[in-house]
């Protein structure tokens, strides 16, 4: 008699052995499986192009910009065949310089973008508060601790954010306290035709970055060669940007070191002074400029830059900081700032020594103006700014 069997009969093992095999024969199918994923994903993280992985890690951020497309065409919309600086605001909330900024970014439309990361959400400004441009431009936000991991994770998100459009081709990093000192066009002209990313990146001959280096945390993957610092302030080439956000080696010796130096009491582990800065120079030494964007003033020595107020801002501070062609190491050189920035304005005066070989600020084979911004400003300047925008800055 023929007998029939219902396909779960089948399927069912009919006695412990085979049962036994049948469980050890999925669990192998399942481990196989999760590995060939795991390996997947390797190879993707390892060897994909630079577009597949902003389209596959960064594609819906976009989403987290509400009205962005109405934004755009208040500030950055309009001619999409011009590239773009995407303007990256790292601030602790408020933008007191707005209305300067607003007054800047007149007339460029199409050819800027702004991301906000404002760590400090109740300190943020109500958007109707804000001229147009800057208005829906904040990014989902993180805690920043200053001399923390948290400020080199603020940047990346913030890149991570300017990258998704493809139009951003130079990416500047500025704060509240920063002002532009040049007129926009000037300052997109000097940064697309200078071909390199303006990054501070110096070896520091007195020491201090040597001094945060730890063997035993950074090495291989970070020798003590490689190890320099810089300013945090930077505008990167959209080549440099996807290196820093597709980084994991670094970041990842970077924040261990920070939990190491927490650990040991020491308080702060100063990673934006070098995880860019070590990064960009140990994979691309001849495409940065040596020098920083941004301007600050250090003759204070403290562990912040002097900060100026309406007190001790004039006309002749913001011309001399415009005028200087001449840089010299992270930090060391503002320790005597008079004296070294004295030649500026008085071209009779002798030029101060070089600390570097390569103490000019040479773009693109020529020897420009070296600082695009300058900080620090708080708001009580920002009469005396507006009032005197023309005459200083040509906007």
């Amino acid at each position: 008699m023929e007998r029939h069997f219902h396909k779960s009969q089948l399927d069912k093992p009919h006695d412990k052995r085979s049962a036994k095999l049948f469980t050890v024969t999925r669990v192998t199918r399942f481990v196989l499986l999760a590995s060939l994923v795991l390996f997947a994903g390797f190879v993707v993280a390892r060897f994909a192009s630079p577009r597949l992985l902003q389209v596959t890690r960064f594609s819906s951020l976009r989403k987290d910009l509400p009205h962005a497309e109405d934004a755009d065409q208040k500030g950055g919309g309009g001619n999409a065949t011009r590239s773009r600086i995407a303007f990256m605001f790292l601030t602790r909330g408020p933008l007191p310089l707005a209305p300067l900024w607003e007054k800047f970014f007149r007339g460029a439309r199409g050819r800027f973008t702004i991301y906000i990361h404002a760590s400090n959400v109740s300190l943020t400004p109500d958007p109707s508060d804000l001229p147009a441009v800057f208005r829906h431009r904040m990014i989902p936000a993180s805690p920043v601790v200053w001399g923390d991991i948290s400020v080199i994770t603020a940047e990346r998100k913030l890149l991570a954010y300017a990258l998704v459009d493809p139009r951003n081709q130079y990416f500047a990093l500025v704060s509240e306290m920063c002002i532009p000192l040049w007129p926009f066009d000037y300052i997109h002209d000097y940064i697309a035709t200078a071909h390199v990313s303006l990054l501070d990146a110096d070896y520091d001959r007195y020491g201090e970055a040597f001094h945060h280096y730890e063997r035993h945390i950074f090495y291989p993957d970070i020798k003590r060669e490689h190890y320099v610092g810089g300013s945090q302030w930077f505008v990167l080439q959209r080549r440099h940007a996807r290196i820093v956000l597709q980084d994991t080696t670094h970041y990842r010796r970077h924040k261990a070191s920070c939990a190491f130096r927490m650990r040991t009491g020491s308080r702060f582990c100063c990673a934006d002074e070098h995880y860019v800065q070590i990064l960009l120079h140990t994979w691309d030494r001849a495409g940065i400029s040596g020098f920083s964007s941004t301007f600050a003033d250090w003759s204070e020595a403290d562990w912040h830059p002097k900060l100026f107020t309406a007190d001790n801002i004039t006309a002749h501070t913001i011309r001399t900081i415009k005028a200087a062609k001449h840089f010299v190491p992270y930090k060391s050189f503002w320790k005597d700032f008079k004296s070294n920035f004295s030649h500026i304005v008085d071209p009779s005066l002798p030029q101060p020594p070089l600390i570097t070989s390569n103490g000019f600020c040479v773009v693109g084979g020529q020897l420009r103006n070296c600082f695009l911004f300058a900080r620090k400003f708080d708001v009580s300047n920002l009469d005396f700014l507006m009032h005197n925008s023309r005459t200083l800055f040509g906007f």
